[in-house]
């Protein structure tokens, strides 16, 4: 068997992201899912083996913000810590939501150029 190890280092992708509100924009940078993430459904749906945890994902997946700022309108860094506190503390829910939309977006991507 032979396998182009190039095709498994994915690149990361920037989209701009924007509150149904229309009051909050970022962009942000997304890298997409791995199998090891996703939930794997065994059988008739009877045995579910979990993949990672949204805040896993969200963490993960999140790897670069421009326009997310702190009070003073000074640029927050994009860091474990704050991403954490972004989802622990639900600061802005649907930016979590979309990212994890978008990794899996670009996992689904990935996966249909393969099949080409």
């Amino acid at each position: 068997m032979q396998f182009d190890l190039s095709k498994i280092v994915k690149d990361s992708k920037w989209f701009t992201f924007k509150s149904t509100d229309g009051e909050q924009e970022a962009e942000v940078e997304i890298t997409p899912f791995l199998a090891d993430e996703e939930d794997w459904i065994i059988g008739d749906e009877t045995f579910t083996i979990k993949g990672s945890s949204r805040l896993d994902k969200f963490v993960k997946h999140l790897k670069k913000w421009k326009k997310i700022l702190d009070a003073d309108g000074k640029p927050l860094p994009c860091n474990k810590e704050i991403k954490t506190l972004f989802f622990k503390y639900d600061f802005c829910p649907e930016l979590v939501n979309f990212v994890i939309n978008k990794a899996g977006e670009l996992r689904k991507t990935w996966e249909d150029s393969e099949k080409n």
